[in-house]
């Protein structure tokens, strides 16, 4: 299949994107404007809390963007894959025309940042799809979290539900989708990634073990990527 370069993959999902929205005349109005997706999706970043169950995390990418030698902004998303970039941006545009507050919490991390993880389920450092060194390194991140904006913990998981369900809606419109589903449910990749098959086998291999584990009556625990 021919790849498509970034500016014309870009005009190809501003299609599908006002695909989605027409006839809606200022949507159109904006669909021509020029905008840097890299500004956008970092402008979503900015806004949005970062935390989980462990606490707060907003120190982590920043101090990964250090070590690395770059600015934040470019840590993040420079060192995505440059269509995956693209995708994400027009997604994001999208839930944002229909009234999602798209935030950002993590996009690319490296194998530095992906250490900083100290609890809880995660990646093996260097295998991350945010962008570990035996999934290509910087430049070839291909997974972005998306979660919504605004309020207490509780209402941002809350909205994130409804979020998430528009995601799986509108993302393969993008080639985007959540290969975790509600194991890890802000992860967001291409549909042509081999997270995918990964994570079908996750699945497959959780199901198989709940089943073996029933009678036992015990829980089982299946670690995230």
């Amino acid at each position: 299949m021919l790849k498509l370069t970034p500016l014309k993959l870009s005009m190809s999902l501003a299609g599908t994107y006002l695909s989605l929205v027409a006839p809606d005349p200022y949507a159109n109005a904006c669909a021509q404007v020029e905008t840097n997706p890299r500004a956008y999706l970092f402008a979503r970043y900015l806004k949005t809390d970062k935390e989980d169950d462990t606490g707060d995390f907003v120190w982590k990418d920043p101090q990964a963007a250090a070590h690395a030698g770059m600015q934040l902004r470019h840590y993040l998303f420079a060192g995505l894959e440059e269509g995956f970039e693209v995708r994400a941006y027009w997604l994001a545009r999208t839930l944002a025309y229909f009234d999602y507050r798209v935030g950002i919490t993590s996009a690319f991390r490296d194998d530095y940042r992906q250490g900083l993880i100290r609890h809880g389920i995660k990646a093996a450092v260097g295998k991350s799809f945010h962008g570990g060194s035996r999934r290509g390194g910087f430049g070839n991140g291909r997974a972005i979290d998306l979660v919504s904006l605004g309020g207490s913990r509780k209402e941002v998981l809350k909205k994130s539900a409804t979020l998430w369900a528009a995601i799986d809606r509108l993302g393969p419109r993008f080639g985007l989708g959540r290969p975790y589903g509600d194991r890890d449910p802000p992860h967001v990749a291409p549909l042509s990634s081999p997270e995918f098959a990964v994570a079908g086998h996750y699945r497959r291999h959780t199901l198989s073990a709940r089943r073996h584990h029933h009678y036992k009556h015990r829980r089982v625990h299946i670690a995230r990527r």
